[in-house]
């Protein structure tokens, strides 16, 4: 491994869900990993091994990584200001729009339990904290430079909505999910969804 350019993760959880947006040939993106600390050119790295949940084949990552990264429950991705470096723009608002589709999915599927309560807040919370991390790679621009979306799906959520990447219209949907994470919070605090 001399040599070798590793990707960087800021935080244990950003680099679970950097696996995550890199399925398995099969396709499954599910698997159990566990995670052993490691060195690599003398730098704090991890790596991360699981079998695939669809088709059993054994898999493996290795990030360089903080080496005191832990996994926090909260949907927090990046630590201060830094923009990420394995996950570009686009892929932070797909990955947006896919946790306001798993908490629509659970919402309409109706009769909310603690366990339904607990996905919902997540993926509410995670929408927030990916448009946190978008807001990153601004940094005193008006718009996310177009050079940013390196990876095919980032640049496909960038060309299928360019304007979705200003700093207005960033900070106004940033706004409109905050708000509703305060709502849904609000509702079952006040017994809206026994």
């Amino acid at each position: 491994m001399v040599g070798m350019t590793l990707p960087y993760a800021r935080t244990y959880n950003e680099a679970i869900l950097y696996i995550r947006l890199r399925p398995c040939r099969c396709g499954e993106t599910e698997a159990r990993w566990h995670d052993l600390l490691t060195a690599v050119d003398g730098r704090p790295a991890r790596y991360f091994t699981a079998n695939c949940e669809g088709c059993g084949q054994p898999r493996g990552f290795t990030i360089a990584m903080p080496e005191d990264a832990k996994q926090m429950p909260d949907a927090v991705y990046g630590d201060g200001d830094e923009p990420s470096r394995v996950i570009d723009p686009g892929e932070w608002l797909g990955i947006a729009d896919l946790y306001g589709e798993r908490a629509a999915e659970v919402l309409v599927a109706g009769d909310l339990d603690t366990d339904a309560i607990n996905v919902v807040y997540y993926a509410l919370s995670a929408r927030v904290a990916a448009f946190d991390e978008i807001l990153r790679f601004l940094a005193d621009g008006d718009v996310v430079p177009e050079w940013m979306f390196q990876s095919i799906t980032g640049r496909a959520v960038y060309e299928a909505s360019p304007e979705r990447f200003s700093r207005a219209s960033l900070l106004a949907e940033r706004g409109a999910l905050r708000d509703n994470l305060e709502r849904f919070v609000r509702d079952v605090a006040e017994g809206g969804n026994d």
